[in-house]
């Protein structure tokens, strides 16, 4: 009895992270992820607007670890297109690009967090309606994936390694949103 009752306290969550050929979590090595932004694209924000949204979006998730990860904006770029082998990690926009809640999810991706295909108000949900904004925010699932892999997280120092939106790399983020 005392078993079941504890199963049925115990947490449940969606949330599923990337994994390597081993099994074994991927994640990023560093506590720092710098990236580029090229803020181009037919999204009709200025580039002052499109820097405050990516901010958003990265604080979105490293305010649950704080001190163990974060990300730094190094400028702007011109780049748009995803290269493994340059070690830049860069976002970017093509063609028209639903704003909500775009950002918040591709950014989980870029920290290796897939989709929660249970949890429909989590960021990580594969899927929302265009114009939902309630998704910017991250939900119980989201934050328990990035605690998950990041929290009490070593800096492996001068490893390159990290995540992409556009498919795991040990050497890039590259996030476009299109």
């Amino acid at each position: 009895m005392i078993t079941l009752f504890a199963f049925l306290l115990s947490t449940a969550h969606g949330f599923e992270i990337r994994t390597d050929e081993f099994g074994q979590p991927v994640k990023w090595q560093r506590k720092t992820i710098r990236y580029q932004v090229n803020p181009e694209g037919n999204h009709g924000l200025s580039k002052a607007a499109v820097n405050t949204m990516i901010s958003a979006a990265t604080r979105a998730w490293t305010a649950h670890v704080p001190g163990s990860l974060r990300f730094s904006h190094e400028g702007t770029t011109n780049i748009r297109r995803i290269n493994h082998e340059d070690g830049g990690n860069v976002v970017y926009f093509e063609d028209e690009w639903d704003q909500d809640p775009g950002l918040s999810h591709e950014f989980g991706h870029a920290l290796a967090i897939d989709h929660s295909p249970f949890m429909e108000l989590a960021t990580m949900y594969p899927t929302s309606p265009m114009g939902e904004i309630l998704k910017r925010d991250l939900w119980d699932d989201d934050i328990n994936a990035v605690i998950h892999l990041y929290a009490n997280f070593e800096d492996a120092g001068a490893v390159a390694a990290g995540c992409s939106a556009a498919g795991f790399n040990p050497n890039t983020l590259a996030i476009w949103l299109s």
